[in-house]
């Protein structure tokens, strides 16, 4: 087992982030509470601009070798209740708005360095990257990538403490249907936008239930022009879709495009437009080699079981494998915690994470061998 790290610590640092109120966009509050306790402990670190009063905290290797990436994100999604997202605490479980995604996680990287640092092992190849933005577009992670490169990472997601060697894609599409606006008494001689749509998500939902790859999609924010007593003019919904890791974006990209073509030669009045805002590709790193031994062995100087998983979400890991950074995704709590309200994450579960963090970076030399630098 590794040596102990200081667990009051540790619950009033997580305490401190989770009553941090840190939206995307928003984010100043949470990076200050880290940045007073780096401080405390004397750790130096880097402040990167995103954008005016945005910033990632930054703690780079003392020496040029190269590095293994811990990534965490400190915004939340917006709060789903206002009042019921601030810490609360019962039987071992603690809850509040970013608990499990992913405050439990920065929580326990912050911990296990500083607990490191006091050690006297201050020149450890690691780089913490605590970044703003992962719940919108991922700009903080964008903003990282541009000063450096890492070939290794471990983000600290909600995996339930099993290492996600593999990583779902993802798409996010808007479809958008146009109306002919009309008083709302003579609606059948105008065009009604938001039914035009309801008969599209119709047939998209027919279409995914035939396919076979286990692509897992979600409609939101469907809404219309306002339009008073009258049809509106037009109506719009946003669709996430998460594809297994080996499943390619470009094939069902087109396949939506060519069931939209249909769609208009079967209906003369339907005025729709499909676009893709966002692509991302998944990938499935091979469940062998010096990475993934450097995972097993840590679990079992932990004692926990070593479970290899595939993360079914989007992630920062999406933008860094991009870029050629293979990455693990590892943290506390469970992702269907995640942006529910509730939320909440095993408090044992952020204990056992900081111990298993401590010994992966005091470990983190055994990658050297065979790994690229960065820059």
């Amino acid at each position: 087992m590794s040596e102990p790290f200081d667990r009051e610590r540790l619950k009033e640092l997580f305490h401190l982030l989770v009553e941090a109120y840190t939206p995307s966009g928003k984010e100043e509050e949470g990076v200050a509470v880290l940045v007073k306790r780096f401080k405390k402990a004397g750790i130096p670190f880097r402040l990167q601009r995103v954008e005016e009063e945005r910033e990632n905290l930054i703690v780079l290797p003392q020496s040029e070798r190269p590095s293994l990436l811990f990534l965490g994100h400190l915004d939340t999604v917006v709060a789903p209740d206002w009042e019921e997202f601030e810490w609360k605490e019962k039987d071992g479980r603690i809850e509040g708005l970013g608990t499990a995604d992913m405050k439990g996680g920065c929580a326990a990287m912050a911990e296990a360095y500083i607990s490191l640092w006091e050690a006297g092992l201050r020149d450890l190849p690691v780089t913490l990257a605590f970044v703003v933005g992962e719940e919108e577009d991922g700009d903080g992670t964008e903003r990282l990538l541009q000063e450096w490169r890492f070939p290794l990472a471990l983000v600290a997601e909600p995996t339930n403490l099993r290492p996600c060697f593999s990583h779902y894609g993802y798409m996010e599409a808007k479809v958008t249907t146009e109306g002919e606006r009309v008083h709302a008494s003579v609606a059948p001689l105008g065009v009604n936008p938001i039914a035009e749509m309801l008969r599209l998500l119709l047939e998209i939902i027919s279409a995914f239930k035939d396919r076979k790859e286990g692509i897992i999609y979600n409609f939101r924010d469907l809404m219309s022009s306002p339009s008073g007593f009258a049809v509106p003019e037009w109506c719009e919904v946003w669709i996430d879709l998460h594809l297994p890791p080996l499943v390619a974006p470009a094939p069902l990209i087109y396949d939506l495009e060519e069931l939209l073509r249909r769609q208009r030669e079967k209906r003369s009045r339907l005025k729709a437009h499909l676009s893709f805002t966002t692509v991302h590709e998944g990938y499935d790193l091979p469940l062998r080699g010096l990475f993934y031994d450097f995972f097993q062995e840590a679990f079992e100087k932990e004692g926990l079981p070593f479970e290899p998983d595939s993360f079914r979400s989007h992630s920062d890991a999406n933008l860094l494998w991009r870029e050629g950074t293979r990455s693990v995704l590892l943290g506390p709590g469970r992702l269907e915690e995640a942006h529910r309200r509730g939320e909440g994450v095993e408090w044992r579960d952020v204990q056992a994470a900081t111990a298993l963090f401590r010994t992966l970076m005091l470990q983190s030399a055994d990658l050297l061998e065979g790994s690229v630098p960065f820059g």
